[in-house]
């Protein structure tokens, strides 16, 4: 039961990445102002479009694939993606002076956690219903 509800609650992360990841191709104005971004220009907006787009279509995928096919190993990507998401922002905190984004930094770890319980779980139980 606890397998199917955690099954369950992964779909929320999953879903919300890939319709980020398409909102950065589709509309990247209006989703960068979600993250408190500004646009580049020039061949750096290429970049940024094309960087994020991917982040989060990536993450968004693997975890749907590991979900559909209940292989395990899928979400280990996606959780590493976003442990290393929250090392990150604490750096640009502490030795870049961005402000503190603390609502962006637990999501990241709650979902990195989710992500990991899971691959952990299907371990002991070599799948999740």
């Amino acid at each position: 039961m606890i397998d199917r509800v955690l099954r369950t609650v992964l779909l929320i992360p999953a879903a919300l990445f890939t319709i980020t990841g398409i909102q950065w191709i589709v509309n990247p104005d209006g989703v960068a102002s979600n993250f408190a971004m500004s646009m580049m220009e020039s061949a750096g907006l290429g970049s940024q479009i094309a960087h994020e787009a991917t982040y989060f279509l990536t993450m968004g995928v693997l975890i749907g694939v590991a979900l559909l096919t209940r292989a395990r190993h899928w979400f280990l990507a996606p959780a590493v993606m976003l442990v290393f998401t929250a090392f990150a922002r604490l750096c640009a905190t502490l030795l870049h002076e961005a402000d503190p984004a603390l609502g962006p930094l637990v999501l990241e770890l709650l979902f990195g956690a989710l992500l990991f319980d899971a691959s952990f779980r299907l371990r002991k139980n070599e799948s999740i219903e």
